[in-house]
């Protein structure tokens, strides 16, 4: 297999720049791709849903196993994620009817169940750590 760059394993970077925010900022950039290729009318409500679920939320989940993200990186893939659920496109702004939080809370309390990423970072962290402290001699 050639390597294309050494600095990069796995689609995660394995050696930081000063700027942190810079090593993370092809995560955005990826989930501002996906989004961008789709538009409001071609998919329906839930086909909207199942998309931010399934994609955009999705992208940023194996790198949020191995690292804790910068909060301004994490706020960016929500504010793109927001805008495609409200709006359609990632570049529009405009009045929001719901808050982001209620939408990421569950169905049976009346919202959509988007993950809070703000959240699913450190819990997939913390995931990480109990699973070294339980399998102690796993490879690390």
């Amino acid at each position: 297999m050639v390597v294309e760059d050494p600095r990069i394993y796995l689609e995660m970077p394995l050696i930081f720049r000063k700027n942190k925010s810079l090593s993370f900022d092809f995560l955005v950039d990826k989930v501002v791709e996906r989004v961008r290729g789709w538009t409001k009318n071609l998919l329906s409500y839930g086909g909207w849903e199942v998309f931010i679920k399934v994609v955009a939320q999705a992208l940023s989940t194996y790198i949020m196993t191995c690292y804790l993200l910068l909060e301004h990186l994490v706020s960016q893939i929500v504010l793109v994620v927001r805008n495609f659920w409200w709006f359609g496109r990632i570049s529009e702004s405009g009045w929001l009817m719901i808050a982001w939080k209620d939408l990421c809370t569950p169905k049976r309390v009346g919202g959509l169940y988007f993950r809070d990423l703000y959240q699913f970072n450190p819990t997939l962290l913390d995931k990480q750590v109990w699973r070294f402290m339980i399998y102690p001699n796993s490879l690390v």
